[in-house]
């Protein structure tokens, strides 16, 4: 992708994004040479200035670019034109973080697919408790950024690893379509591979592996729990779909044309589907504990079809807490964040104790 033009009209600045990870370049017009920047690893964000630019040229022709990566929060920083060699910190955090690094890991799925991951790992020695993460979207990807989250859970002594499931964007449109007509089955192969490489590499203790995710990550942790019980120790769920007719329903009309091009129709015209991909239909066979975290107010993962299934847990034995907060799609407070990370913390240590 080119993010922008020098001042003087000689060069273009380039972003080359691949398999998550991105690689700046300058490309000089007059000599036709690409230069391949040897700048710092890691994310480089939109939203520098008023207007939401990409990283791009200064006056001096060096390069301003908004970083972060998974030890460094996000600062901006400033590029040598000519290298990509990070100059200084414009602006920054005050003191450094104490973080663990991600690492890039592949695996590969039930049907030969290779599928990408970021792992981070506690210090000592594994295997250890482990929380397996599905993204949002799901027309989206994980990368290598700070996330106090993730850290907060090494802290705890979890491994952690967020997959690129079927379904992401970064990998091709056959990759990202993949998933359309049939939600969750590819999602699910992978998640399930994923848990067969951590216990392969010794990295996940076989009975202590959770899943979580928000948004469309929060349906694959409902997913998860109700089409494999036998594998996980419980669940960690945030804005999360469980039933995809009623939640259709009540959804807005942008909502409902994404829910259709995923599904390939309306709940009028393709129920089936809608009703298959729904937790909600499995929800007999849910046997680990889950907390959901939803809003009261969202438009997108709206809250009547989590009431019906919070009710229809309970009503059926099983162990479910739904923490409800007075909002839209996962926009909390520091405080309600805070809180409710702790909350999840505390549910995976105490079933963690009980095993």
């Amino acid at each position: 992708l080119a993010w922008d033009w020098s001042i003087d009209g000689h060069n273009l600045l380039l972003c080359h994004s691949y398999r998550t990870q991105q690689q700046l370049y300058t490309f000089n017009l007059q000599t036709q040479t690409l230069t391949k920047l040897n700048h710092p690893p890691g994310v480089y964000e939109r939203s520098i200035g008023p207007f939401g630019t990409f990283a791009h040229f200064l006056p001096n022709n060096n390069i301003v670019a908004l970083w972060q990566s998974g030890t460094q929060s996000s600062q901006l920083i400033e590029l040598d034109r000519r290298t990509g060699e990070k100059m200084h910190t414009i602006v920054g955090p005050e003191t450094a973080v104490s973080a663990r690094p991600w690492q890039s890991i592949t695996y590969t799925s039930s049907d030969g697919t290779l599928i990408q991951g970021w792992l981070a790992v506690p210090g000592g020695t594994g295997p250890f408790p482990t929380i397996l993460n599905m993204h949002g979207g799901p027309h989206y990807q994980k990368r290598s950024i700070f996330d106090p989250d993730v850290q907060a859970w090494l802290d705890h002594g979890f491994a952690f690893l967020s997959i690129n499931f079927r379904g992401s964007t970064g990998f091709g449109d056959a990759f990202k379509s993949q998933i359309w007509g049939n939600l969750g089955h590819w999602e699910l192969e992978d998640m399930v591979a994923a848990r067969d490489w951590l216990v392969e590499n010794e990295i996940a203790q076989t009975n202590a592996i959770f899943l979580s995710g928000a948004s469309y990550g929060g349906y694959l942790t409902l997913w998860g729990l109700a089409r494999r019980p036998d594998l996980w120790a419980g669940g960690l769920a945030v804005v999360a779909i469980a039933d995809w007719v009623a939640n259709y329903e009540d959804a807005t009309d942008a909502m409902k044309g994404a829910f259709r091009m995923w599904h390939g129709g309306s709940p009028a015209e393709v129920r089936e589907r809608y009703v298959n991909s729904s937790p909600a239909t499995y929800l007999e066979s849910i046997s680990a504990p889950l907390l959901v975290i939803q809003g009261h107010n969202d438009t997108r993962t709206t809250p009547r079809q989590m009431e019906q299934f919070e009710a229809g847990m309970k009503a059926s034995g099983k162990q479910i807490e739904v923490l409800w907060f007075d909002a839209g799609h996962g926009e909390v407070s520091a405080a309600e964040t805070i809180a409710f990370h702790e909350k999840q913390i505390e549910l995976a240590l105490d079933i963690l104790k009980r095993h």
